[in-house]
């Protein structure tokens, strides 16, 4: 029985759902991949999006939309960052990054921060190789 109340305790928090998508999404969750197969299927703080030929559209709690293009690798982060020598008191953050590809977003209604981050590396690494 605590083997169940820790591993719910460490379950991670559905942040937003699945409004609309087409062709190949996969959402990695924990070590477990998962192909998006439904409008509503949830995604979790932590996430990792990942289309191959297709593309999604997520909703998040608070309204806030994300629009995830073909051939992108992404994740999303939400959660409260604790006070730093500048910030007296946590903060909601939601943050975005785009690793690989194209996304849209638009903030929602809530007082939560957004940071948006686009990443390189993966092209950078490409280019070393080649």
């Amino acid at each position: 029985m605590g083997y169940a109340i820790a591993s719910q305790a460490h379950a991670a928090k559905q942040i937003a759902k699945v409004s609309n998508f087409s062709g190949d999404v996969v959402i990695k969750s924990d070590a477990r991949f998962t192909k998006i197969s439904r409008v509503g299927q949830p995604l979790n703080a932590r996430d990792f999006i990942q289309t191959r030929d297709g593309q999604v559209d997520v909703v998040f709690e608070d309204g806030a939309v994300m629009k995830v293009r073909p051939y992108t690798n992404a994740s999303v982060s939400e959660k409260d960052e604790e006070p730093g020598f500048l910030i007296k008191s946590k903060k909601a953050v939601r943050r975005i990054t785009c690793f690989v590809g194209e996304l849209r977003f638009k903030s929602g209604g809530s007082n939560r921060k957004n940071y948006l981050q686009m990443l390189r590396m993966m092209r950078q690494m490409l280019r070393k190789t080649h």
